[in-house]
């Protein structure tokens, strides 16, 4: 069952990297939601193609482009599948194309499932509880294993960023971060592709301060608790839970390894502050 899930997940985000690759860079006209985000025809394309996959498993599905059920029904959900058709529309209509589609698992609030498809890099990572993480392109999926990453030292620590939503709370963190490792470089990545560059051993925190939505962590969060890493809530410090009342993140900080993390919650649990 678990590989057949993935499967699905698989076929869903490629189809739906298609669809999203067919309109990129054409005239697109762009709907504001209530929120201010903003959504097109990629979005709404992308969403159909993901949702007519995953009706065949016998699990509801949250989408950013879909209407939420109200939590009196949600609550009873033991498994969930968490989507973002096109996370990163903003990278998408700028042309950086550091945009991906995000299909997640999720049993009991854990991610344990999830698809990433960078459609213009033509690269798929997954991760599931149990099996590791892989990477590849679209067509010669690699079978790579679990890393075990070692932690970083003073001096050599890689901080991922936003490219888009940098705001001064994330820029005064980052910065604390960085004097609490004895500098580090920052590099500013779109999309959950910072979740991706982590699970590769590319990069080792990414800490955000500003709201988002559960399916925009839940692949990434599952991918990399797959290679060895976690995402952690800035309030609780305990990892991040899904299909809660509601459905937008606390402030959070991920970690591309276990050593990264005890280390920072054991020596700077006072320092950093949100």
């Amino acid at each position: 069952m678990p590989d057949t899930l993935k499967h699905i997940a698989i076929q869903a985000a490629l189809e739906a990297g298609q669809a999203i690759m067919q309109v990129y860079r054409s005239p697109v006209e762009v709907i504001s939601k209530p929120d201010g985000s903003p959504v097109t025809l990629a979005d709404r394309r992308a969403n159909q193609i993901i949702l007519d996959h995953l009706k065949s498993t016998p699990y509801p599905v949250i989408s950013e482009e879909t209407p939420q059920e109200a939590f009196s029904k949600r609550k009873s959900w033991e498994r969930v599948w968490l989507v973002d058709p096109l996370d990163g529309t903003r990278e998408f209509l700028s042309g950086s194309g550091e945009f991906t589609v995000n299909i997640a698992l999720v049993e009991n609030g854990q991610p344990v499932l999830g698809v990433i498809f960078a459609p213009v890099s033509g690269k798929l990572w997954s991760g599931m509880n149990g099996y590791g993480s892989k990477h590849g392109d679209g067509s010669t999926y690699g079978d790579g294993s679990k890393q075990q990453k070692a932690g970083v030292s003073p001096g050599s620590v890689v901080i991922g960023a936003s490219r888009s939503h940098q705001e001064p709370k994330t820029r005064d963190l980052i910065e604390k971060i960085a004097e609490l490792y004895g500098g580090a470089e920052i590099r500013a990545v779109g999309s959950s592709l910072k979740f991706c560059e982590m699970a590769d051993g590319r990069m080792n925190i990414y800490p955000r301060c500003t709201s988002i939505y559960e399916w925009d962590t839940a692949a990434g969060h599952a991918i990399l608790l797959a290679a060895g890493g976690e995402v952690y809530s800035l309030e609780d410090h305990k990892p991040l839970i899904y299909n809660k009342e509601n459905l937008q993140n606390p402030p959070f900080i991920a970690f591309g390894s276990p050593s990264d993390s005890d280390q920072f919650f054991a020596e700077f649990p006072l320092q950093v502050r949100i």
